[in-house]
């Protein structure tokens, strides 16, 4: 599935990349790179979209009438998605979100980035709780049972009724 997060961020700076990255930590302590994400928080305004609303994903249009600014003060609300992946985590794993906001040098930094990193503050709980949303499945809810036949030719596949041109499907 596709991983999302939700951030309520301050700066000193009013623009800056946010980079989320998701791990697994094995149970005796090694890190395993799941899936990552990235945001410029002046992209953040969400923009609705049926196909992302669909999935229930934010959707950021980019364009430079909808930038916002970070402030030192009140938080911003930063709502992106990781990559899609699909992942098994392994017994006794834990999840690990580690957040970064690039280094000058290293990621490019918006037009008029300080030298001096700015001061930035993400906020938890209350009104302002950031959190990562992460579809999951059981391990069984995936497992199939039965049997499924589909008439060659057919492009109503999902058709469980029987006759000339429609697939019979059976469980």
């Amino acid at each position: 599935g596709i991983p999302s997060v939700l951030l309520w961020a301050t700066s000193t700076h009013p623009d800056g990349i946010f980079i989320a990255v998701l791990e697994e930590v094995t149970a005796d302590g090694a890190s395993r790179f799941i899936t990552d994400g990235a945001i410029r928080a002046s992209h953040a305004k969400v923009s609705r979209e049926e196909g992302w609303d669909s999935l229930g994903l934010p959707y950021h249009r980019g364009l430079e009438a909808d930038a916002v600014r970070l402030d030192p003060e009140e938080p911003l609300e930063l709502a992106f998605n990781l990559e899609a992946t699909s992942y098994v985590l392994g017994a006794g794993s834990r999840l690990r979100l580690s957040l970064a906001c690039g280094m000058k040098g290293t990621y490019q930094q918006p037009d008029g980035f300080p030298d001096e990193m700015p001061l930035v503050g993400i906020r938890a709980g209350g009104a302002h709780a950031s959190f990562l949303r992460i579809p999951a499945i059981l391990p069984d809810a995936s497992k199939f049972e039965g049997s499924l036949s589909i008439r060659a030719g057919d492009s109503r596949a999902g058709d469980s009724r029987a006759g000339e041109g429609r697939a019979g499907v059976s469980f």
